[in-house]
Parts: C-alpha cells; structure tokens; sequence
C-alpha cells in the first residue's frame, strides 16, 4: 500500500485536498482509505496549551492507525495531518535540543516520517482565513509558526511536494506526486 500524506500547518486546505484527491484517485479506478485528522478526538489540551501527554497520545494513535489501515486492501492510504504535524504543534513549545521527551520519541518519529512514500506539503496562505471552530487556535502568528515548524519537522524529505496554493493545482499535483510513485513502486518490484 502506497501512503501519502498532507500535512503543514492549520486551515491551509489539507482536509479539502484529502477529499478532492480520494474522489480523483477513486475515479482512476484505485482504491483508498482516507484517515481523518485525529485531533479533533484528542483528550488533552492542544495548539498553545499542546503538552506531553497530548503529543504522546496524537503520536501513538497516529501511528496505531496508519498501522491498523495498512492491513487493508486498499491501494492507497491519504493520511490528514500525522506525524509531521504532531511534532510541529509539540516544538512551537518547547527547543527541540534541550527536550528529553523530544529527544527520547525522536528517532521513532524521525522513522515513522520516513515512511511515507508521498509527502504533500500544505503551506499557509495568508488569503485563506482560520477556520473558526473551536478547536483551531485564531492566532494567525501561532499558524505562521507551525508553518515554519513543519517545515524544519520535513527537513529530512527533500522530496517533499510543497503544494500551490490554487486548489485546483494542488489536486493536480498531488494526483500526479502519487501517481509517479504508484509506477515507481510498481516498476521496482518488476526488477
């Protein structure tokens, strides 16, 4: 099973992209399962207030799903927001270096990112307001800042696709990022 993943900061268009990219995938005739951004079912406090038990519980779950889905039949797996982000929300708290909790869970998520074979990178738009909705924090700046934190979390992945902002663009190149690499995956396990 290929996975994919949008990820990048709050209200950047993520969850509308997952939805137009599984329609466009499941027209071509391929099979996906779409895992929902998790926050929302979080028990702990998150944004500002994000702490170690928040980012302990978004992790696990997090992980646990990808795993649980990947068992599945489907060909693709379209993973809103993950690991990236989870780490993003966490380091605008603390400095990466100096945490022992982030030092300790560092090489799992440093492996777990490693895993995606799709990285779509979501950017902030400063034209697209916050959604209100009470759980997204309204602090434009504390957006821009997960924005700068995704992207340091992504730095390992030179072959992340930072996503246009025009929403049909992105369908188009987030449908053909995972297409290449459907072909790429088939044709490697040809040889």
């Amino acid at each position: 099973m290929l996975k994919a993943i949008v990820t990048g900061a709050y209200s950047t268009g993520k969850s509308t992209l997952i939805r137009a990219l599984g329609t466009e995938l499941r027209k071509d005739g391929l099979k996906i399962v779409e895992l929902p951004d998790l926050a929302r079912s979080c028990p702990f406090p998150l944004n500002e207030a994000q702490t170690h038990s928040a980012s302990l519980w978004l992790l696990t779950t997090q992980i646990s799903r990808e795993i649980e889905a990947s068992r599945g039949t489907e060909t693709i797996m379209l993973c809103d927001r993950g690991v990236p982000d989870i780490l993003a929300h966490y380091g605008e708290h603390v400095q990466y270096e100096d945490d022992p909790w982030f030092t300790s869970v560092s090489p799992l998520s440093e492996r777990w990112i490693s895993t995606y074979d799709v990285v779509l990178f979501s950017q902030v738009d400063e034209n697209i307001p916050i959604a209100v909705d009470g759980l997204r924090s309204e602090d434009p700046s504390y957006r821009r800042l997960l924005g700068a934190r995704a992207t340091e979390v992504l730095s390992t992945r030179a072959d992340a696709v930072v996503l246009a902002h025009d929403p049909a663009e992105r369908v188009h190149q987030a449908r053909e990022a995972i297409w290449l690499a459907l072909l790429w995956s088939r044709s490697s396990q040809s040889l």
